[in-house]
């Protein structure tokens, strides 16, 4: 299998593409490729209504990130420009990914170097939390845990793509049981 880097906005529409329960990034870019000529225009369109509709029942993910900062990390927490949801707390710096899809059973992320060495750069403890909001969960998971796998995987890339198989609890790519980082029912 070959590995292939997308940017964000690529990444972003693959993630929106997915069907809950059964994706991979391999399987969307699949179905998108070669699949959709084969498929009715009517599916087509009640897929996208069945896609707008679940985007409605998401919790906000702003709401969601700061929740989780003040019921489990401080409440006195303050951004770190240029960083949406990197945190500065009195002991910890927080970083979040988000990824707001009910019902996903792949979670995906991209980790930009940029925010990788101000977590590393730190003297404080720094944790990266990937979330779904609309699950209502997250995995708080320290910096220097995935530097070690990073490492121990021979990962050799500026930025670290994070694919979360979230029934089996395992980071695919390093394939590392996270259970342990994970809090359900978070708010």
């Amino acid at each position: 299998m070959k590995k292939i880097d997308v940017d964000d906005q690529v990444f972003s529409f693959l993630q929106k593409q997915a069907i809950p329960f059964e994706d991979t990034p391999n399987t969307v870019l699949r179905r998108l490729l070669f699949e959709k000529e084969n498929k009715p225009r009517s599916n087509l369109k009640s897929d996208k209504i069945e896609r707008k509709e679940d985007a409605r029942k998401s919790i906000d993910t702003d709401t969601f990130v700061k929740s989780v900062l003040r019921k489990y990390f401080d409440e006195n927490f303050k951004k770190v420009p240029p960083f949406r949801y990197m945190f500065d707390l009195p002991d910890k710096l927080v970083y979040f990914q988000n990824f707001n899809e009910q019902y996903s059973e792949n979670l995906w992320y991209r980790l930009r170097k940029s925010a990788l060495d101000k977590l590393r750069r730190s003297n404080k403890n720094a944790f990266i939390c990937f979330t779904n909001p609309s699950d209502n969960l997250y995995y708080a998971i320290p910096i220097e845990s995935i530097e070690e796998k990073s490492q121990s995987s021979d990962w050799e890339r500026n930025d670290i793509e994070v694919n979360i198989d979230h029934k089996h609890r395992r980071w695919r790519e390093f394939d590392w049981n996270i259970r342990k980082f994970l809090t359900e029912n978070a708010i």
